[in-house]
């Protein structure tokens, strides 16, 4: 069963996010993350990162393990 989140700010290392997705807390692991909307926060404010850019990976690949810890906490 896959549960909807809304994470309205989460700041790492790499930059500011607002992240939106479906998680399934039955497993509990960074596959278990389905980001379906991600922003992160520019000079005027949010910008939309689109999945279907090469370069924006990094940042799914880079946050989904602290995205992790918190949707655990």
């Amino acid at each position: 069963m896959k549960t909807s989140f809304t994470i309205n700010r989460i700041t790492t290392s790499f930059g500011i996010f607002r992240v939106k997705g479906l998680w399934c807390t039955q497993y509990e692991n960074i596959d278990s993350v389905e980001i379906t909307s991600l922003q992160i926060m520019g000079t005027d404010g949010w910008v939309r990162i689109s999945h279907q850019y090469e370069e924006n990976a990094q940042y799914i690949e880079t946050l989904l393990p602290a995205l992790l810890l918190h949707l655990k906490a």
